[in-house]
């Protein structure tokens, strides 16, 4: 990336250190694409979280991405750590979720992280929210997809700060 891109792709991370001490987090989004983007906020940031929809074509798109992740972590940021894998429009119902969970453990260890245990399943308070301007929480909080929502923030508060807490001892 850094030799096509004429170092382009740390845009975003000279940007955000002007902000860092404003804040506890700061949340990158960034489209499904692999692409400058994406790469300017895998080198922007410390961790990485990866939304997978409950189905075979994102599975091909997470052996695709830990190429991209390799890359930015040898050329540009070699502190990036995969938090874990969110599985998202998740049904336990279903043979295919249950399957696609599955396949998704075996990548993550490939990549070094986990599946988060919080699943996200589908509902229609996610997607109606963003069209009344509100956020899901607010919308629509008794809604089983955004008590899903709840719990995955509440597991990766708790991720994080075991991580802070293990980083901490290293240096002892």
């Amino acid at each position: 990336w850094a030799s096509k891109s004429g170092g382009s792709e740390s845009v975003l991370r000279d940007a955000i250190r002007s902000l860092e001490d404003r804040y506890d987090y700061i949340v990158i989004d960034t489209p499904p694409a692999l692409n400058l983007l994406t790469v300017n906020a895998y080198t922007a940031s410390d961790y990485l979280i990866i939304p997978m929809a409950s189905d075979i074509l994102s599975l091909v798109g997470l052996s695709q991405l830990r190429e991209t992740i390799e890359t930015v972590r040898y050329s540009l940021n070699p502190s990036l750590h995969v938090l874990g894998i969110l599985l998202t429009r998740f049904n336990r119902r279903t043979l295919l979720s249950r399957d696609v969970l599955e396949m998704a453990q075996q990548l993550s260890v490939q990549i070094g992280t986990n599946v988060f245990d919080a699943k996200i399943r589908s509902g229609v308070a996610i997607a109606e929210a963003p069209a009344h301007g509100m956020s899901i929480f607010s919308y629509n909080p008794r809604s089983s997809a955004v008590k899903d929502y709840k719990e995955f923030l509440d597991e990766v508060l708790e991720t994080i700060e075991k991580e802070a807490a293990s980083h901490a001892q290293e240096n002892k």
